[in-house]
């Protein structure tokens, strides 16, 4: 049943999601840019002597963008509607209420934010990163949450990106995936980073 409510939100930037056994939605944010607007829930830095990283994984995605990406809607009209009248009493014979203005206001606003933080998921090349953590700590997140990832070993497998960079230092990354195994204590996190530069 949840799939007819993915449907509608979905256009919205917003995703349904598990965290904890219980459902909560998540709201995608801009992916180059959105440190601004909601700060990473998780830092990853193998600088940090009580580092965690015990693994790493990247893949670079760069032909799943596209060119150039609009967004397209259609706003309400003008229309009327009424009930059937109770006959029994005697009243005025139309009650109008109009929603246009309510409703339709602030459309142009709406979309225009829905395009700044979505269509960046479309236009930039991404690398997908696998981390295996030691611990627990990254049992938490859950897809769709922000995370800072900073890894600088020269013996991880980074793959340049498109601004030919194999630097990977305070990346504002988004969770794909969580693996927990429980009998070894080692979580398993892919997220994507959304490069900079078209």
């Amino acid at each position: 049943p949840l799939s007819f409510i993915e449907e509608i939100i979905a256009p919205f930037g917003l995703i349904l999601t598990m965290r904890h056994g219980q459902i909560c939605l998540r709201v995608l944010v801009n992916p180059v840019s959105g440190r601004a607007t909601i700060p990473p829930i998780l830092y990853f830095d193998d600088e940090d002597p009580d580092t965690d990283i015990i693994g790493v994984e990247c893949d670079l995605h760069g032909a799943d963008c596209v060119e150039y990406a609009q967004v397209m809607w259609t706003a309400g009209t003008d229309s009327e509607s009424s009930s059937d009248p109770v006959r029994t009493r005697p009243s005025a014979s139309l009650y109008e209420v109009d929603y246009t203005d309510i409703l339709f206001t602030n459309i142009d606003a709406v979309f225009n934010n829905v395009d700044a933080r979505l269509s960046l998921y479309f236009l930039r090349p991404y690398s997908e990163i696998r981390l295996t953590l030691a611990g627990l700590r990254a049992a938490v997140l859950c897809p769709g949450d922000p995370i800072d990832v900073t890894l600088t070993r020269e013996s991880w497998p980074i793959l340049a990106d498109a601004t030919n960079s194999t630097n990977v230092r305070n990346r504002l990354c988004f969770v794909r995936q969580v693996d927990i195994d429980w009998q070894t204590a080692t979580v398993r996190v892919t997220a994507y980073h959304y490069s900079e530069s078209a």
